[in-house]
């Protein structure tokens, strides 16, 4: 799958994020990882640095920000950097406006990967090489944090095919299954730190560009997983990955 055909979803967040939607408040996986999970893996890293990926209007990457922490905030909509830049206060993250493809081209110096909603927004073909290039680029120890849409998701199946689990119903979605991203995590070489899957997890209430109408409470995935440089590149079978309790919504 091109990126021509997941560019209709470029001018579905550039609409977004030019009419005011979205909500300036710090997402619940933000706040779940800089106070269960960025703690507890701070330790060794003098400054935690973090890449948010798909930052939007910044909403989490300011968080962060104000936490203490190093943050650079990329996203591949112009508007939505422009406005994260207006948002922000000046003191806090770095804004870039970058596609995906473009930054697994890019040696930058992270010890986070901050990745919410933004893999069911990727095809798969990208994810992988998103998370090759983490390998490559994360230190021994750094983490992963990713949040998406699972196949159990009530969205799952509307739009246009384009796929396995991938629509267009009004932007791009790929809906993920949960035991594949588990396995294209492990395989890698990073252990499994916190897994959770379910509803409850992130409702959304007036949030969208219809914000009298737009409460959802979607299915989601979410997983920390940190980084084992000595068996990174090391596939692991099916019955050898460790998986953390699964914590199930409903």
């Amino acid at each position: 799958m091109s990126r021509a055909s997941i560019a209709p979803s470029l001018g579905h967040w550039d609409a977004f994020y030019k009419s005011g939607a979205g909500t300036l408040e710090p997402s619940s996986f933000a706040k779940f990882c800089a106070t269960a999970v960025f703690p507890k893996f701070h330790v060794g890293f003098e400054n935690l640095k973090i890449l948010d990926l798909g930052c939007g209007n910044g909403r989490d990457s300011e968080f962060f920000a104000e936490m203490g922490y190093e943050v650079m905030g990329i996203d591949r909509s112009a508007v939505a950097i422009d406005g994260a830049r207006r948002n922000s206060s000046g003191t806090g993250p770095e804004y870039t406006r970058l596609d995906a493809e473009d930054l697994i081209t890019s040696p930058l110096g992270f010890d986070v990967l901050y990745m919410r909603w933004f893999i069911h927004s990727i095809t798969p073909m990208t994810q992988d090489k998103i998370l090759d290039w983490a390998v490559e680029c994360l230190p021994d120890g750094g983490l992963i944090a990713i949040e998406a849409r699972s196949t159990s998701d009530r969205r799952m199946g509307q739009g246009q095919s384009l796929g396995e689990n991938a629509f267009v119903d009004g932007h791009y979605r790929r809906f993920i299954r949960p035991h594949d991203l588990m396995y294209a995590i492990s395989d890698r070489g990073f252990h499994l730190e916190h897994w959770a899957e379910g509803c409850k997890l992130a409702p959304l209430y007036g949030t969208g560009m219809d914000r009298d109408k737009f409460d959802e409470d979607p299915s989601l995935i979410r997983c920390v997983a940190s980084l084992t440089k000595r068996t990174a590149g090391q596939l692991a079978k099916p019955d050898q990955v460790k998986r953390p309790p699964i914590v199930r919504k409903r």
